[in-house]
């Protein structure tokens, strides 16, 4: 990218090991996840809006989660 000696090459390449390393890994991330989102069903009042709270600002769970317009938490496929 870029002109000149300020020009810059990217190199893309696919780790088929390293790919399902990352397969593993998002799975197990999902299914602690579920089993989150089934816990926080059964909390009531403040708790349920703390752990809501947590979870929908949580630096890896986040990126799974969508709100509906009600507010509830689903996965994002």
């Amino acid at each position: 990218m870029g002109d000149g000696e300020a020009r810059v090459r990217y190199v893309l390449a696919f780790n088929p090991e390293e790919a399902k390393r990352d397969e593993a890994r998002r799975a197990a991330k999902l299914r602690e996840l579920r089993m989150e989102l089934e816990r926080l069903k059964e909390l009531q009042g403040e708790a349920h809006t703390k752990a809501h709270c947590r979870f929908a600002s949580h630096p890896t769970f986040k990126r799974y989660l969508k709100q509906d317009r009600w507010g509830n938490l689903r996965i994002d496929p």
